[in-house]
């Protein structure tokens, strides 16, 4: 798993106090981040909230509006690309099959 998370909020605290001359104690956390169990193992990925608003028909013909809010889980850091989920939990690269003689 990478350190993007702590290297950016390492980096913001650090510019923001260059550009507040005088400030001190610069506390800097990223938003969007969220626990996931994996493999009986807690691990830090970002996710991002949404929301859905939809028009759905009713059974008597009508139509109702309906909102929905929900939270994305990313598999891979946005910042670097590497994988969030420990290394076992990866899925095998699949066996292709072999060719048929025709």
């Amino acid at each position: 798993m990478c350190n993007c998370r702590k290297e950016l909020e390492t980096a913001l605290a650090e510019h923001y106090a260059r550009k507040n001359p005088g400030i001190s104690n610069v506390q800097i956390e990223l938003q969007g981040y969220g626990f996931s169990i994996v493999d009986n193992t807690m691990v830090m990925i970002g996710c991002m909230p949404y929301k859905v608003q939809a028009v759905h028909p009713k059974k008597d013909g009508g139509h109702s509006e309906k909102r929905k809010t929900g939270f994305m889980h990313f598999k891979h850091c946005p910042f670097c690309g590497d994988l969030y989920l420990p290394a076992k939990t990866q899925p095998e690269a699949a066996t292709p099959e072999p060719a048929h003689a025709g």
